[in-house]
């Protein structure tokens, strides 16, 4: 019994586990003392996701497909010396 969310969750003998093919290419630009930033494409091609399926009148991990995932990652720092000493912003999307 899983009492976070108050349901059963049973098991599964045919569970296939995840398998994922990854590409991904990063570009990165340093801007001397200033900071730097680093662009991410990416794209996974995925076989046999895991998810929640319905067995009987229970939820179980189970497969339901295949899929992919394809986005754009930024990540940056900038040192900020000039307002507070020894300190830098760092960000990051998604």
């Amino acid at each position: 019994m899983n009492v976070v969310d108050a349901f059963s969750i049973i098991g599964n003998p045919n569970l296939e586990p995840e398998k994922t093919w990854q590409f991904r290419a990063d570009w990165e630009r340093r801007f001397g003392d200033f900071g730097a930033l680093t662009l991410s494409v990416f794209h996974d091609e995925v076989e046999d996701v895991e998810d929640f399926v319905v067995i009987g009148s229970n939820d179980a991990y189970g497969n339901i497909g295949d899929g992919t995932r394809t986005g754009i990652e930024i990540q940056g720092t900038t040192r900020l010396n000039a307002l507070i000493p020894n300190s830098e912003l760092r960000y990051s999307g998604l």
